[in-house]
């Protein structure tokens, strides 16, 4: 039986790894001090094109380190695992499998969250279905929303790049949110003056990506943020696998910060039987891509139809995920800081009448969960056998 080479013990000097490991007592300082690192890096910056160029993390307080805000979804228990929420300055992308999975729903939340933050949505419908006057019952306040009347791909994204830099040298801290609805919907320049039997292969996905090639650094600097609302469709001919794909091309799987892909889950009727006054649907929304925390997560939220995401379900589930309330027996519940007994039904009024526990579920929010706190740990060697 052979042991593997991990398996045998090693001298610290003769492991060549052990200098980059700064839990090895006695790993060698930094050669080069702060100070004169910073030197090297203003003199590189100013010869190759600007003081931009270089920047040292320890001497900087850029906004491209940072988030620097996070929009609300309306539902608390997905914010929290998508790190706080959607990324602020980030392209995001939000995409179902099929039809009335509450996408269109869902970021008229999230429009209405941003506004509540005190900030700005620019609203670009190319499928012609958002009535003004059906988002006041989102919260959204349609007298300051936006809306973006553009023909083409090409005059949208345009209109991105010139109002993000026109709006940042006018207000430097209120969010600014660009929502497209959606993606499959928006045609390029190049299909609107073909005729409609003309394919257009691929014309969406080369505008798509030369565009965000373009505009992710410059939502990065003017801290906006984009969110594109996606549609899936079926590839033909493929046999093993996920047949689904969402259009535009790949670009947006790669340029996304954060990608959330909603399900339906159940129906909502009036009365909680199944021959009940349909009301909404459950919805859940799997975290597939997410490069500011953890990705790969579920979260399921009520989505009423005329109202959007219900907070106070989510609410109610982040607080039991984290120990806050507990119980379930019989459909009992118990605050723990309070000691009260509550039913989730009745959670809205327990809010009213505690109104720390809203300030309970922001701190929540921002909070990490405790498995993804957890230390890296050597990965367990397996014995080979010759």
């Amino acid at each position: 039986m052979a042991r593997h080479k991990a398996d045998q013990e090693l001298d610290p000097e003769d492991d060549p790894g052990s200098a980059l490991d700064p839990s090895v007592e006695g790993a060698p300082a930094p050669s080069v001090s702060h100070s004169e690192l910073a030197k090297i890096v203003r003199k590189v910056g100013k010869t190759v094109g600007g003081d931009e160029e270089l920047i040292a993390l320890y001497d900087s307080d850029n906004v491209r380190f940072r988030i620097p805000y996070w929009i609300g979804t309306g539902a608390p228990d997905l914010d929290q695992k998508l790190g706080g929420g959607l990324a602020g300055g980030r392209v995001i992308e939000v995409f179902s499998r099929s039809e009335s999975e509450g996408k269109s729903s869902f970021a008229a939340s999230v429009a209405a969250c941003c506004q509540r933050q005190g900030g700005v949505v620019v609203w670009f419908d190319s499928e012609n279905t958002v009535l003004p006057e059906y988002f006041k019952d989102f919260g959204l306040d349609i007298e300051n929303l936006i809306f973006a009347f553009c023909p083409t791909l090409e005059s949208f994204f345009e209109v991105v790049e010139a109002f993000s830099k026109e709006f940042r040298q006018a207000n430097a801290d209120a969010p600014l949110l660009f929502v497209l609805d959606s993606v499959a919907a928006a045609q390029t320049a190049s299909q609107e003056a073909s005729d409609y039997d003309k394919p257009g292969v691929a014309a969406q996905a080369r505008v798509i990506s030369a565009a965000l090639r373009k505009l992710t650094g410059i939502l990065s600097v003017t801290q906006a943020t984009l969110l594109l609302v996606n549609q899936s469709r079926t590839n033909i001919g493929v046999m093993f696998g996920d047949d689904n794909e969402t259009p535009g091309g790949r670009a947006m799987k790669f340029y996304a910060t954060q990608r959330v892909a909603l399900r339906r889950a159940g129906k909502v009727t009036s009365d909680g039987t199944k021959d009940g006054k349909l009301i909404g649907i459950d919805v859940e929304a799997h975290i597939v891509k997410n490069k500011v925390a953890p990705p790969f997560k579920k979260s399921k939220f009520r989505l009423l139809f005329g109202r959007g995401v219900l907070y106070h379900s989510s609410a109610f589930d982040l607080l039991f995920r984290r120990g806050i309330i507990s119980g379930g027996a019989a459909g009992r519940y118990t605050h723990v800081p309070t000691g009260e007994t509550l039913y989730k039904k009745d959670f809205p009024s327990f809010l009213k009448a505690h109104p720390e526990v809203g300030f309970d579920i922001e701190r929540q929010t921002a909070l990490m969960d405790p498995e993804d706190m957890v230390a890296a740990v050597e990965p367990e060697i397996t014995e080979e056998t010759e």
